[in-house]
């Protein structure tokens, strides 16, 4: 089973360094107060930075509502801009239909290395505009993407199926269903109408994707005036939707991801737009959840919200934040918080970005001046909009723009990671590119990193989207540095007729499959057609030993008859696979199909990968075209959620006990992820079996309403030694309609108190028995589960759980096993208990060899004997088997005139047959006189009397 392995660094600065710390730090802004960018007011509803033109120096785009022009600033790069008058993402102002513009996000859609955008619209349909790389735009008119017409507040873009295309999403007001539009890479897009995303309505006022459990594949936030959404990337194109999480339980108008702490994981902080209301930060905790941060002046402080965006603005090495504040009639400084490195912020309180007021509704962070540090613009209502400079300081930076091929062109979605030497510790940070940041903002495409006193870079690891991985080392600082996706020797998607990869039985071909971490995956090179005869050919496959490793091969279709078929790797660890074959028999021109299956077991990690490539092919196939394809690997977590639906249920914990039934095989029912995922979820105490305490843990998660999480259920350290017995074994007679004998073998426990869950193993001679069934006791009677399997003769699995643990008291009949009797001759039956798990691991076993007791079929009342009798006579009677597991029953003594004399016996009886003797006395132990006396027996709807003669 694969663990997960934590690193602790403990920083520790000493006082002087800590002087120094600031003295690097220093940082101040200069409003910009003269140009149009200064000085133009309107309802500015978003802050949109982007390089439109390509020439290195980021541009501005601000949308306004309420009947006006959009704004768009083109960089002069020397720290001027030109205001467009004239463009289609501008001129909308004098249209009453087409005015009332929201946010905008920008992303290469068409994927011809210029930047477009798509502009929500509150009423008139959004718009598209595409650049055609001159500086200008054309506005798309068809498609249901442009046609929409809505409440849309805020909008962005991301590859969310990781086909290289970005797709956008758009969230609606006033209930209103959300928008969610697949590129289809041909210019058009495809209305997303199935899924929660597209379903759920609500009040929506943003929205942002991020990768937030490293996956590869973009998740969804949305913030609305209610409580949020937040949708899990199933990375199938579907998504969960999360039911249980801090974010949930929070409304505003945006949310911006970022990593404050540096963990590697995605962070998030969501204003509140409500009056005497804090906005709120939660930290990652890597599991897939999050934990609401609740010191500190960035999580209480007052205002009215809106915009957030995160950047390191003192280059120092960690994410700051800036928050705008403001409504349409008061004007509130906005916030700033400069991180400490330690999980806190120090909030700013002077220069003029937190001091200048305004009704202030987004923000963005870039660095319009490429003097290697982040500047920023404010968007405002009814006012000027504010652009800061920042003045710098001496901290060391890197700028980095990312261009993607096998990925969309504008690289959103992948995620670069930094490391360097900060104040003496290696550092790690990341950074993901973005389509949007908080309410109506969108931070530069570029990734900006504050390094300090870091002299050189020590590694760049660049996460595309596709699945490729990209590790630079020993880079300067202080530098823009352009980094290009690897073009691999093929792309899979210029050749999608080049390998399978199979899931189960069937081939998917020309796709980007995923492979479960630890299992194995079969790749299949396929012969598309051939133009002369094959009868000898010889091919290399190379694949990445650390995520791959290679374990055997098979022939294909086209070459089972084949007399020689060989493929080894050129050395241990390659991962060169050597391929090739001969056979007299030639394969014909014009054929197709598979000529090897390699096998390989999946060592890469959840989000790794690994590119496949054929190459020098030899003989029959010299020349031929080759392709390669791309293996993803996924990680399973126990977690408890079995059916991946974001929550703990009681289906959940219903799964996790049939496949411990089930031999730890999954049953077809609990099956969705077509990786086996569930039997690791079902397993939450992580040590590597499924039992009926695993599932009894995750009902318990269920009830207490806690969150899925990796390993949450822990094993117990140690066990109590019950002691456990096989101690009764009777037969049920044939009845007059049955053909075979039933027989009941009961489970004895000494005393039970604290057993809650648990299981074993059963053998049986199966030659002699049959299972039929497990049967529930008085004291499991009320179990959530309990219940018995026989998948394989003479092996049952047996098992059960409850939230409420067993009472003490004396031994107990824990559950009874029912078979079927194959041979009538039966005297005794030889069992062995093996594999107990959960409460009894450790428990003592006892007798398993059982002397079967016969066990009547119907209720009877013998006579006494002997009768007439003198002083004490016996009463026998049988008790037959009924659903019930004991019979109340009393016998009674009566004299002629029906008054009662005695009763004998009153209690519950199991079935069979008994004996019980009268002395002669009354209840009062007198002795009775001679003479006739009845007696009586009374047993659930049974009941019969007989009579008997005292003489003396």
């Amino acid at each position: 089973m694969k663990r997960n392995s934590f690193i602790l660094i403990f920083l520790f600065i000493s006082f002087f360094s800590h002087i120094n710390v600031n003295a690097l730090s220093a940082q101040t802004f200069t409003r910009i107060t003269t140009g149009s960018i200064a000085t133009d007011a309107g309802l500015s509803k978003a802050a949109t930075w982007s390089d439109y033109n390509n020439d290195g120096n980021v541009d501005l785009f601000v949308p306004n509502t309420i009947f006006e022009d959009n704004f768009l600033y083109l960089n002069n790069g020397d720290g001027s801009f030109t205001k467009i008058l004239s463009s289609t993402i501008v001129n909308d102002g004098g249209n009453a239909q087409t005015a009332n513009s929201e946010t905008a996000t920008w992303g290469d859609f068409d994927n011809d290395g210029d930047l477009d955008v798509f502009i929500s619209y509150n009423g008139p349909n959004n718009q598209l505009h595409r650049n055609n790389g001159d500086g200008t735009f054309t506005k798309i008119t068809s498609g249901s993407i442009v046609n929409d017409g809505g409440g849309s507040r805020a909008t962005a873009s991301g590859d969310y199926n990781n086909d290289g295309f970005l797709d956008v999403f758009v969230a609606n007001r006033f209930g209103e269903n959300n928008f969610l539009y697949k590129n289809n890479g041909d210019g058009s897009f495809t209305k997303i109408i199935s899924g929660p995303v597209v379903n759920d309505g609500g009040d929506s006022q943003g929205c942002a994707w991020a990768d937030y459990d490293n996956d590869g594949f973009l998740d969804l936030l949305v913030t609305n005036a209610s409580d949020n959404f937040l949708y899990n990337n199933n990375g199938d194109g579907t998504f969960t939707k999360i039911t249980t999480s801090p974010i949930l339980n929070y409304f505003g108008p945006g949310g911006s991801w970022g990593d404050y702490n540096n963990d590697g994981f995605l962070d998030l902080f969501i204003t509140n737009s409500q009056q005497n209301e804090p906005n709120a930060l939660f930290k990652n905790n890597g599991d897939g959840t999050f934990t609401r941060i609740t010191e500190g002046s960035i999580v209480n402080d007052l205002g009215i919200s809106r915009g957030s965006a995160w950047g390191d603005h003192d280059n120092d090495g960690d994410l700051d934040l800036v928050v705008a504040n403001g409504v349409l009639v008061a004007s509130e400084n906005n916030f700033l918080y400069s991180n400490n490195g330690d999980g806190t912020f120090t909030k700013i309180l002077s220069g003029p970005v937190v001091n200048d007021g305004g009704l202030s509704l987004s923000v963005g962070w870039a660095d319009y001046d490429n003097d290697g540090d982040l500047d920023l613009f404010v968007g405002n209502t009814s006012e000027v909009n504010f652009l800061y400079k920042n003045n710098g300081n001496q901290n060391n930076w890197l700028n980095l723009k990312l261009i993607g091929t096998s990925s969309n062109t504008a690289a959103i979605g992948a995620k670069v990671r930094v490391k360097a030497l900060i104040d003496g510790t290696e550092t790690w940070q990341m950074r993901e590119i973005s389509g949007q940041t908080g309410r109506g903002g969108q931070n530069s495409l570029n990734a900006e990193f504050g390094l300090r006193d870091a002299s050189v870079i020590d590694a760049i690891k660049v996460e595309w989207p596709s699945g490729i991985v990209q590790n630079l080392v020993n880079i300067p600082v202080n530098q823009f540095l352009t980094i290009t996706e690897e073009k691999v020797a093929c792309d899979p998607f210029d050749c999608p007729d080049a390998a399978v990869f199979p899931t189960n039985e069937t081939g998917v071909l020309g796709e980007r499959i995923t492979g479960l971490t630890g299992e194995v995956v079969y790749i299949d090179i396929r012969l598309k057609e051939n133009p002369n005869k094959i009868d000898a050919f010889g091919f290399t496959v190379q694949v990445e030993p650390t995520h791959l490793a290679f374990i055997e091969f098979l022939p294909g279709e086209l070459t089972s008859g084949f007399k020689f078929l060989n493929a080894q790797e050129s050395s241990a660890g390659s991962g060169e696979i050597i391929c090739g074959g001969a056979n007299p028999d030639p394969i014909p021109p014009a054929s197709s199909g598979s000529l090897f299956r390699l096998g390989f077991r999946v060592i890469g990690g959840s989000g790794d990968s690994s590119i496949v490539t054929i190459t020098s092919l030899t003989d029959d196939v010299a020349g031929f075209s080759a392709c390669c394809n791309i293996v993803k690997f996924r990680g399973c977590k126990n977690d408890g959620d079995v059916d991946s639906n974001g929550v703990l249920t009681p289906a959940d914990a219903l799964c996790a006990f049939k496949i411990f039934l089930n031999h730890q095989i999954l049953p077809a029912e609990c099956g969705t992820s077509g990786f086996d995922c569930e039997l690791t979820a079902a397993d939450p105490n992580c040590d590597g079996q499924v039992t009926p305490g695993d599932a009894l843990k995750i009902f318990k998660g269920y009830f207490n309403q806690q969150q899925p999480q990796h390993c949450f259920a822990r094993s117990k350290v140690a066990y109590q030694l019950y002691q456990i017995s096989l101690n009764q074994a009777t037969i049920v007679s044939r009845k007059n309609n049955q053909d075979t004998d039933l027989v009941k073998v009961s489970f004895f426990i000494d005393n039970p108190e604290g057993i809650e869950a648990f299981g074993l193993s059963l053998s049986y001679p199966k030659d002699k028995l049959e299972f039929v069934v497990v049967e529930a006791t008085e004291l499991t009677g009320n179990w959530l589960q309990l219940g018995g399997s026989s998948e394989i003769p003479g092996e049952i699995i047996v098992g059960g759980f409850n939230t409420e643990p067993l009472m003490g008291g004396a031994s107990g009949e824990l559950f009874q096993v029912i078979f079927k009797s194959r041979d009538r001759s039966l005297s005794t039956i030889d069992f062995e208990i093996t594999e107990l798990v959960d409460d009894l691991k450790d428990a003592l076993i006892e007798s398993t060899s059982l002397e079967l007791v016969a066990v009547p079929n119907q209720f009877s009342l013998y006579q006494n004997y002997p009768n007439p009798f003198n002083p004490e006579t016996s009463i026998s009677f049988d008790i037959p088997t009924m659903d019930k597991q004991k019979i109340q029953t009393t016998i009674s003594i009566f004299n002629v005139s029906g008054q009662l004399v005695r009763i004998l016996m009153k209690e519950a009886k199991t079935p069979g047959s008994y004996q019980i003797k009268w002395d002669g006395r009354d209840k009062r132990g007198l002795k009775v006189p001679s003479g006739l006396y009845l007696y009586s027996i009374r047993a659930d709807k049974f009941e019969i009397t007989k009579k008997m003669l005292l003489l003396k």
